[in-house]
């Protein structure tokens, strides 16, 4: 029993650390002007000034905003806040 707990355990561990990994990665990829690579959900918004491209990673979402005069335009959030690039303009 104490084995099948601690192999629980380990796989547990592994998942988030390789899940924390990821989400580095992408935040480096955003902050460097490139796309995210390991997106759960992707998706494009699209506007008559521009367009916004999301993508929700395993406990992170992003947004980069390509329309006219955009006053932010790259964010990543982790997935218990909300992004502040209004989707709706």
């Amino acid at each position: 029993m104490k084995k099948a707990i601690r192999i629980v355990g380990s796989l547990i561990t592994l998942f988030v650390l390789v899940a924390f990994v990821l989400g580095i990665v992408d935040f480096f990829a955003i902050s460097n002007g490139r796309e995210p690579r390991f997106c759960i959900q992707k998706g494009t918004a699209k506007y008559e000034n521009g367009d916004v491209e999301w993508c929700n990673g395993f406990w992170y979402h992003t947004a980069i905003d390509n329309r006219e005069h955009a006053p932010i335009k790259a964010e990543f959030k982790p997935f218990f806040m909300s992004l502040e690039i209004d989707f709706e303009k």
